[in-house]
């Protein structure tokens, strides 16, 4: 267990090598961005991984699909096949459900808690079967019905339900600070490379800089080829993709994400998705880009690094004074100026 001089000390190593590192480096090379990539990769993975019902919630819900599971196993064995596991009452085709209004009524209500039990029977499909053989008498299996129904009621309460809505509603948030408003499924406009070096960050307030409009857009510009010299696996030493062409296109960079995501889990920890957890590492953030980089041309909010007087802005290459980086805008107005980071907030009501 670390104590808390030593959480102070491992902080203090923490940003002091964040700050020496961007004196040491003159060039960029392959893996140069591999801190600022494990840095992103476990907001993703965090964003990712959810959050999860408390254990009595799951156990309640497991219970009730038990309960049912004994029911549905007495039931005629072309009602049960009827029931598909892995289906809703929602992607259920319309040929599968009834077509009795009085059929197609209950098999609304109870279709989902039927199918959370047939999961349950294929489970332990021996023992079920066994189950299913016994010829239960009537009054048992009124019995049986009415505990079945009760569980349908405990399955189906509203205070069990709405992890589920809020579960809907953090991946939205979170779908929305990892690719904008277009989702995982589309590519975003605004991720095309346009003039590199403007959109991926000049500094400033400029309009044509979209660093941290989401974070798929922030990978790209850290990780993606870019023309002339560019540097290959900058992020690691698999985070170029077969054959990846220069990143020019919002398709591009809808690929390069879609292939580092799936590198993010080797590269950062899954850590569970709180405040205190996102908070931290967002923290890390502000000081991975705190302070001046650059000769000449100084910059404020930078992720990684810039070669020579910097006067190139992030352009995606390994030459003169450019780089393979990030660089923030600052915010506008106001008293106090920080990095505008537009991802930040829809992954903090996450």
């Amino acid at each position: 267990m670390i104590r808390p001089i030593q959480a102070v000390y491992v902080a203090a190593i923490v940003i002091a090598a964040a700050v020496c590192q961007r004196s040491a480096e003159a060039t960029t090379e392959p893996g140069s961005n591999g801190g600022a990539f494990s840095l992103l990769c476990t907001i993703v993975n965090m964003l990712n991984a959810g959050t999860q019902p408390p254990d009595t919630i799951q156990a309640m819900e497991h219970l009730a699909a038990e309960i049912c599971a004994l029911n549905l196993s007495q039931a005629p064995a072309n009602f049960r096949d009827s029931i598909k596991e892995d289906k809703t009452w929602q992607t259920l085709a319309d040929t599968e459900k009834p077509s009795a209004d009085d059929d197609k009524a209950t098999w609304e209500k109870y279709y989902n808690y039927w199918a959370a039990s047939k999961k349950q029977i294929a489970k332990k499909k021996e023992q079920y079967e066994t189950w299913g053989k016994k010829n239960l008498a009537g009054d048992y299996l009124s019995e049986l019905k009415k505990y079945a129904e009760i569980a349908y009621n405990t399955y189906t309460n509203a205070e069990l339900t709405k992890y589920a809505t809020l579960e809907t509603t953090r991946k939205t948030q979170a779908d929305l600070a990892l690719y904008g408003a277009a989702g995982p499924a589309k590519e975003n406009a605004e991720d095309a490379a346009g003039t590199r070096e403007n959109t991926c960050g000049l500094g400033g307030g400029g309009s044509s800089n979209k660093a941290g409009s989401t974070i798929r857009r922030d990978m790209a510009c850290l990780c993606a080829k870019g023309t002339g010299t560019a540097v290959n696996n900058v992020c690691s030493p698999d985070c170029d993709y077969s054959d990846e062409p220069e990143w020019t296109s919002a398709a591009h960079a809808k690929t390069k994400f879609d292939h580092l995501i799936t590198k993010c889990t080797a590269y950062a920890p899954t850590l569970q998705l709180t405040s205190s957890n996102l908070n931290n590492i967002l923290e890390k953030l502000h000081v991975t880009i705190g302070g001046l980089q650059g000769t000449a041309a100084k910059k404020h909010y930078v992720l990684r690094h810039l070669d020579g007087t910097w006067n190139n802005g992030c352009d995606g290459k390994s030459e003169g004074n450019g780089g393979v980086c990030v660089i923030y805008k600052e915010t506008a107005g106001g008293t106090t100026k920080h990095a505008d980071i537009a991802w930040k907030q829809p992954a903090k009501l996450a």
